[in-house]
């Protein structure tokens, strides 16, 4: 859980669905799983770091963006869809989707071949930047790709801008969820970056209290940015999974995403009270977008879908009882009308 703030980002609680310790086959682990670098990427989220860094240049959340059946580019990677010609990144969407539609839809829906023609104009380094900057910082640290190349220094953010990646749109790369929880932090903050902050005071041995030295917080984005993106992310409640599970009068702004791998179903939503939710793993901000991935036993899989189909994540948040009671109409940020409509872009064609 992370309390966001403009002058402080407190971390309340952090939690794992893996015991510690040394014997796998019980599905114990070593690894600092909620605040380092783990897991099978979070999917769709990254899209948000890709329409950020659109909006920043002048995108709106009003502006219509094509959505074709089938997206392919050249220099952004090779593969993706089957009958993808050599060298050659190619894209398709999960279901059919109307075109064009406008970013807050496009949100709402997750149609991937729009966010990959997105990323293709606004340009992969852009992207990277945006998340680094809204919270995902171990991406710039040194070595952080070597899980990707072992003999490397590199950082996985350097490593994703030289091969020019554009599927990072579609976040297949690890994450560090403490930072992926600190990113929503940043836009409840009004786009200001902090450190998450697990310390509430240092004492020393006589009671006197110590002074701990922190990064300090950092306006990444215009304020007007970063709420305007947040009411976008709020449709996603009415369009998604969620509809499916809780009626209309109660939804409350949210962006209930995942990815589309069979390991892993990150979930991402915006609520306006502090209530745990029972879960595998979840992790929660109070007035705060909520972020987890949820690994859940064959027999939810059975029940609810797969993960594929974008049900488990939302069912676990949404069909518990003790947090369904909780949940109230909520309000979202103001919009600014400047990445309303949006503007000339800077340096790139219109939209």
């Amino acid at each position: 859980m992370i309390k966001p703030g403009k002058k402080s980002h407190k971390v309340l609680a952090m939690a794992s669905n893996r015991r510690y310790g040394l014997n796998t086959e019980a599905g114990e682990t070593m690894r600092p799983q909620p605040f380092s670098l783990v897991g099978d990427g979070a999917g769709s989220i990254f899209k948000i770091f890709t329409t950020a860094a659109a909006m920043e240049m002048g995108m709106g959340i009003n502006t219509q963006l094509e959505v074709p059946p089938r997206f392919q580019a050249k220099g952004m990677g090779s593969g993706g869809a089957k009958g993808c010609p050599k060298e050659t990144w190619c894209v398709v969407n999960a279901g059919n989707y109307r075109s064009p539609m406008n970013v807050t839809d496009a949100l709402a829906t997750s149609p991937n071949t729009a966010f990959a023609k997105l990323i293709s104009m606004v340009g992969v380094p852009r992207a990277v930047d945006m998340a680094v900057r809204l919270g995902l910082r171990s991406y710039a640290d040194p070595g952080s790709a070597r899980d990707y190349d072992p003999d490397s220094n590199e950082s996985l953010a350097d490593f994703i801008k030289r091969q020019n990646i554009g599927s990072f749109t579609l976040g297949p790369f690890e994450l560090n969820a403490l930072e992926l929880s600190n990113v929503a932090a940043t836009l409840a903050s009004g786009g200001v970056w902090c450190p998450p902050n697990p310390i509430d005071k240092l004492v020393d041995r006589d009671g006197n209290e110590v002074a701990v030295n922190a990064e300090p917080c950092d306006q990444v984005v215009p304020e007007g940015l970063a709420n305007t993106l947040a009411n976008a992310l709020s449709k996603d409640s009415q369009a998604g999974a969620r509809r499916r599970v809780l009626p209309r009068r109660r939804l409350e702004p949210a962006d209930v995403r995942q990815d589309r791998h069979h390991r892993s179903a990150p979930v991402v939503g915006l609520r306006r009270i502090h209530q745990p939710v029972r879960g595998r793993q979840l992790h929660l901000r109070r007035l705060q977008f909520t972020v987890g991935s949820v690994f859940l036993p064959a027999a939810a899989l059975r029940q609810w879908g797969s993960l594929r189909r974008q049900r488990t994540g939302p069912h676990v948040v949404y069909r518990d009882e003790a947090h369904r009671h909780q949940i109230r109409r909520g309000e979202t940020a103001p919009v600014d009308p400047h990445y309303v409509e949006g503007g000339p872009a800077r340096g790139y064609p219109a939209w």
